[in-house]
């Protein structure tokens, strides 16, 4: 079964082998993910590191244009925020996080936490 909605068509292959290739990696070490500074791309990530049950100590998110691993960090490039199935999994995140705190004004901070041009951007989405 697939680490997605196993009932899903918004799944891709890509998306998949993403995440169980992020499950493999993040257990024994530390993973980079290197991800499209947009909103998709950094929720999209988020999502994955969700779906991977990956221990957040574990794994850290940077912009593509910043991606320097540190010493025993093996880099994970991102979804491509443009498939059709990353976009659903950013709306799932952002759906969950709305149901979770109560209140669409979480959603309004990640928008707008995305917009930022910092290079640690993805991390403090992340977190």
């Amino acid at each position: 079964m697939s680490p997605l909605n196993s009932g899903s068509s918004d799944q891709s292959v890509e998306l998949v082998s993403l995440v169980q290739r992020l499950t493999r990696l993040s257990k024994p070490q530390k993973v980079v993910i290197s991800c499209n500074p947009s909103l998709e791309g950094v929720v999209g990530a988020v999502g994955l590191t969700y779906l991977s049950h990956a221990n957040p100590a574990h794994v850290r998110l940077v912009r593509e244009s910043f991606c320097q691993p540190s010493l025993g960090e093996h880099v994970l490039c991102g979804p491509d925020p443009s498939d059709d199935s990353v976009v659903a999994l950013a709306k799932r995140v952002l759906t969950g996080l709305e149901k979770k705190v109560g209140t669409r004004e979480i959603t309004r901070r990640i928008v707008l936490a995305c917009a930022s041009d910092a290079h640690a951007m993805p991390e403090i989405v992340h977190r």
